[in-house]
């Protein structure tokens, strides 16, 4: 186990918390601890912050954006000191007078500003910010990514 530390996607010590999925009795209490955040896509997109977007930007579980999502928000697991971590997709959301030309490319430089997210935030593409990210947050990102496009696609799995 000690060489997934060195893993880019792989490395933050993530627990998947299996035991918090086995029902809605331990999932809702998940979902309402104060130490509950969500990571937020649109598009394929990460909410990020800071000047460099060097860190994903985690809401709590009662911010408004989030009910933009069409489904509930998905366990991702419980950071090393046991918060849960959660990822939902807005891709419903749509933008105003933001530039969506480059919204889907390869590399796509635009980001997108949510409404009512403070601070120096911003959606963005997870290749372009992938090697500033903590080694937790590439891991929450990644798996944020990779869970909510399978159920996007595999709707009957």
């Amino acid at each position: 186990m000690e060489i997934l530390r060195n893993l880019t996607f792989g490395g933050g010590g993530l627990d998947r918390a299996t035991a918090l999925r086995s029902s809605e009795e331990t999932l809702g209490p998940a979902r309402e601890d104060p130490a509950a955040r969500c990571v937020v896509l649109w598009q394929g997109k990460l909410l990020a912050e800071g000047p460099e977007r060097d860190a994903l930007a985690l809401l709590p579980m009662t911010h408004p954006i989030l009910a933009q999502a069409a489904e509930a928000p998905i366990l991702l697991g419980c950071t090393p000191e046991g918060a849960p971590r959660f990822a939902t997709d807005i891709s419903g959301w749509e933008p105003d007078a933001q530039d969506l030309s480059t919204v889907g490319a390869f590399f796509d430089p635009s980001e997108q500003i949510l409404p009512g997210v403070d601070g120096d935030t911003a959606l963005v593409e997870l290749r372009r910010v992938m090697a500033r990210l903590s080694p937790l947050d590439a891991e929450l990102a990644a798996t944020a990514k990779a869970i909510l496009g399978w159920h996007s696609t595999h709707g009957f799995c």
